[in-house]
């Protein structure tokens, strides 16, 4: 299902919603997620599920909860193979939070009775359906890639954005949680500007540029004066590398070397990303050095 390009007018809230959403589900509340086709579930971040929040899940839905982690963190489990990007999964006497956790956290132990419980209960999610909707969420929010998810099958939930009204609870789309990057980038503004000496890259200007939801900034460092084309780095940002030094990866270095390339060619532009861990972010990275 290909992405289509939203009317500019909606961006405001087609962003707005999934921010909120983000925020809803960072604090550990469950958000409502509609997709096509009348489809429609309710999403809890599988790292906040409790058991208490499983029975509020399966009360509010009428319907079994389930888990959808990636495909390659089942790969990884040894339980599944799929060629989607999303799977869900089920166990034998239904999930628990226990059991949530260690299919989700890659730091976690499955054990041998829970394996039993999962095993032949995992299925391929939709690329574009509402359980694929929830990881993608998740990603966003930047907690593990994983969520709980309940088909809405309440029969008072035919208006659905009265039924989450009265629950108090935040509906997103799922085209607008998978469109949200490429509409935060196309709402891009400039909102900062600075001249910044660089050592060794004297002539260096800095723009901040925000996105219309109120996002992480993303900076555009300028040295010299660059003519097209122009030598240009994009460079994710890397707070053990780029900050700390870190031995485990050659950010730092990076970095600081394309600043003496780019210097030493007379002009050009290092676009800083503000996507640490390229966008797991930095909890999930210190997770992933662990391992």
């Amino acid at each position: 299902m290909p992405h289509r390009l939203m009317p500019a007018s909606r961006e405001p809230a087609s962003l707005l919603a999934v921010d909120r959403a983000v925020s809803e589900l960072r604090r550990g509340r469950l958000v409502a997620v509609s997709g096509g086709a009348g489809a429609r579930v309710l999403v809890q971040a599988a790292e906040a599920a409790t058991p208490d929040s499983l029975d509020q899940i399966a009360d509010l839905s009428v319907s079994t909860p389930v888990l959808a982690i990636t495909a390659r963190r089942a790969a990884v489990l040894g339980q599944f193979a799929s060629h989607e990007k999303v799977v869900t999964v089920q166990a034998d006497a239904g999930l628990t939070a226990e059991l949530i956790h260690a299919l989700a956290d890659p730091l976690a132990t499955l054990p041998k009775d829970a394996r039993r419980a999962v095993s032949g209960r995992f299925a391929a999610a939709p690329a574009f359906g509402c359980d694929s909707a929830a990881v993608g969420l998740a990603k966003l929010a930047r907690l593990l890639p994983a969520a709980v998810t309940a088909v809405l099958a309440d029969p008072e939930a035919d208006d659905l954005a009265a039924w989450t009204a009265r629950h108090d609870l935040l509906l997103v789309d799922a085209g607008d949680i998978f469109q949200y990057e490429q509409t935060a980038a196309r709402t891009l503004a400039a909102v900062a500007e600075a001249r910044v000496p660089l050592s060794g890259a004297e002539d260096t200007r800095i723009i901040a540029f925000r996105p219309l939801d109120g996002g992480l900034e993303h900076l555009a460092i300028i040295m010299g004066d660059p003519k097209e084309p122009a030598l240009v780095r994009l460079h994710s940002e890397c707070f053990t590398g780029d900050l700390l030094g870190s031995l485990r990866c050659d950010c730092g270095d990076q970095l600081r070397g394309a600043i003496q390339e780019i210097s030493a060619a007379g002009s050009g532009v290092l676009l800083y990303l503000a996507q640490e861990g390229r966008g797991i972010g930095l909890v999930n990275k210190l997770s992933a050095y662990e391992l």
